[in-house]
């Protein structure tokens, strides 16, 4: 497994992080199915949203040529203090713009003195794009503009300040036929 930072902005000075034996790796990919309860006490989905992916690993990081296992992990954490997504190349393929997601583990023991073993949580970081629409304001004020909807929809005020539409009227006069 591979750690890469992605900076288009500056030079990256963490580049690749190799992790040189990876133990576990453990992806989820979930969604959550959104439902309403309606009347008669069911439910009926209305949506289904996709999480971001998240990933496990446990692995070691080993000492190489001229640098330790703690030279060599120092750069992870360095990495996780920049906030920054990077990408993760594992044996299932590439996960763009992980970040590090909770606690990062640690354990070391007798049979592992020179080499760091470690488990990271990642999350995939999902960037939203956002625009804006400029909206004259003589627009807004045109009275003879068409706002939406068909005469049937539109009402005119009465004198009490009800909402009297062709709808309402039919529905009146069926009522007032019935007698009720």
């Amino acid at each position: 497994m591979a750690i890469v930072q992605r900076n288009t902005d500056k030079i990256s000075r963490f580049g690749v992080i190799d992790v040189d034996i990876v133990v576990t790796e453990t992806e989820n990919l979930n969604n959550i199915v959104t439902d309403k309860t309606i009347e008669d006490g069911s439910h009926i989905a209305d949506n289904n949203v996709i999480l971001p992916t998240t990933l496990t690993v446990t692995g070691f990081v080993l000492p190489g040529e001229d640098i330790t296992a703690d030279e060599r992990f120092q750069a992870i954490i360095d990495l996780r203090l920049t906030r920054e997504p990077f990408d993760v190349l594992t044996s299932r393929g590439v996960f763009e713009n992980m970040v590090f997601d909770g606690r990062i583990t640690v354990n070391r023991s007798q049979r592992n003195t020179n080499a760091i073993s470690f488990t990271a949580n990642l999350k995939e970081f999902i960037f939203v794009t956002s625009s804006s629409r400029f909206i004259p304001t003589t627009a807004t004020k045109n009275p003879n503009r068409k706002v939406g909807g068909d005469d049937r929809q539109r009402g005119e005020t009465t004198e009490r300040g009800r909402v009297d539409s062709k709808e309402t009227r039919e529905t009146s006069a069926i009522v007032g036929a019935l007698g009720l």
